[in-house]
């Protein structure tokens, strides 16, 4: 059976201090190594441990056969980027997956790297609390074509997959570079972010406003507040704005869409957004009509079938897109994660402290699944087979139990632990 990362844990051991791995995806949790770690900060998707035993730092893969060298420490950072950066010495050294040195990764520096990127495989690092434009990498990561010492920043902004235009870059203030580091927009804003549909939103300091490539006002800086443009499939793009602290939206000409007359405001999602309004979380459609009432304490982005989870009155409940009630707000909290079978959907829920299973059409004793009985349940995935199963564990007192849908709750027989 092939292992992925979401089928290990790590656990802590308090009596040693030490650290050990645990596999997932057997009916039971076992632990599979001894308590010999001195830490266990992170794992990749595919399974890859970065580990520290006596004072050494180093690499296993999903069979937890070391494949690294020993370092004196791991910036564990970049590891999801294909990339880590291992100190040994005076030295920083860049390696990629194959424990192969990335180009002249050797380099004499006491600090951390910092990866800010995009798909184009922008690489920074930071010195001395000065960020540099390091590395630029081609289509295949961890491929150092090109290396690039431009000037020293303070931080670098967000940026999307646009190589036309410029990112976000501070000294004393904000400015944009491009990709070879060169100055294109001077530093002369007190907050900028990454160029959306032509446009950038940079803040000077009388208000916030949208600049071109030029750094010429395309939008003129009147707002006290601003979101980026954002565009979801099949609609213009709109972007959150505020004037005398209340928000609106605008669309990339400028031109007020929906009024200023609300508390907050967030990117619409399909044909509607969440806003704020008197103190109170409701949705709006693009022609800023009310569509769910604003009586909810807080409402986050739609859920899967287009559900919301919300909050009313102090307790959990959940609403379809139209504000009809599919569980009614009786409840701690429930979970975003959901188990799905077919176009179903069952939430996990916690009331009075105790875990249950929930349908969620109107919320009554039939529609309880798994009655909150358990003082744990979480969410896992089964890739034994061509397809990944959903399952759940449930841990009552010292029991261990599972479910996975027709079968019902079953109780889970302990395996004996196994070592190394």
């Amino acid at each position: 059976m092939q292992l992925y990362a979401q089928d290990f844990t790590r656990k802590y051991n308090s009596s040693n201090g030490k650290w050990a791995i645990l596999h997932l995806t057997e009916h039971d949790t076992t632990l599979i190594t001894d308590y010999i770690f001195d830490y266990l900060p992170n794992y990749d998707w595919s399974g890859n441990f970065i580990a520290s035993a006596n004072n050494k730092w180093f690499f296993m893969n999903k069979k937890l056969k070391v494949f690294s060298d020993s370092f004196d420490y791991v910036d564990t950072l970049a590891f999801e980027y294909g990339l880590f950066h291992a100190k040994l010495g005076d030295y920083w050294y860049i390696y990629n997956y194959k424990n192969a040195l990335v180009k002249d990764g050797k380099i004499h520096d006491t600090d951390f790297f910092y990866v800010f990127t995009d798909y184009e495989k922008i690489l920074f690092r930071k010195k001395n609390n000065k960020i540099y434009l390091l590395r630029y990498y081609t289509d295949k990561w961890a491929e150092a074509v090109q290396e690039f010492y431009t000037g020293e920043y303070n931080a670098v902004g967000n940026f999307m997959k646009l190589s036309q235009y410029y990112y976000p870059v501070k000294k004393k203030y904000w400015g944009y570079i491009d990709i070879h580091g060169n100055t294109k927009i001077p530093f002369q804003y007190l907050s900028a972010e990454g160029f959306q549909y032509g446009r950038a939103l940079v803040n000077t300091g009388k208000g916030w406003g949208f600049i071109d490539t030029n750094a010429s006002f395309l939008i003129e800086p009147k707002f006290s507040d601003a979101k980026n443009f954002m565009r979801y499939p099949g609609i213009a793009p709109l972007a959150p704005v505020a004037k005398n602290s209340l928000w609106g939206y605008i669309d990339t000409a400028g031109n007020t869409i929906i009024d200023f007359i609300y508390d907050e405001a967030n990117y619409f999602s399909g044909k509607e957004a969440w806003v704020k309004y008197k103190g109170k979380y409701g949705t709006i459609g693009l022609d800023g009509k009310n569509i769910i009432p604003f009586v909810y304490d807080y409402l986050p982005m739609r859920q899967m079938y287009d559900n919301y989870i919300a909050i009313k009155n102090g307790k959990y409940g959940l609403i379809d897109a139209k504000g009809s009630t599919l569980i009614d707000f009786n409840y701690d909290y429930i979970s975003s994660q959901t188990f799905n079978r077919g176009n179903l959907a069952m939430y996990i829920v916690i009331k009075s402290g105790k875990y249950g299973l929930i349908r969620p059409f109107r919320g009554d004793e039939r529609d309880i699944i798994i009655p909150f009985e358990y003082d744990r349940i979480d969410l896992y995935h089964d890739y034994s087979h061509d397809k990944h199963i959903p399952y759940l564990k449930l841990k009552k007192g010292e029991e261990m139990f599972e479910y996975r849908g027709g079968t019902g709750v079953i109780k889970v027989k302990r395996k004996k632990k196994k070592k190394l």
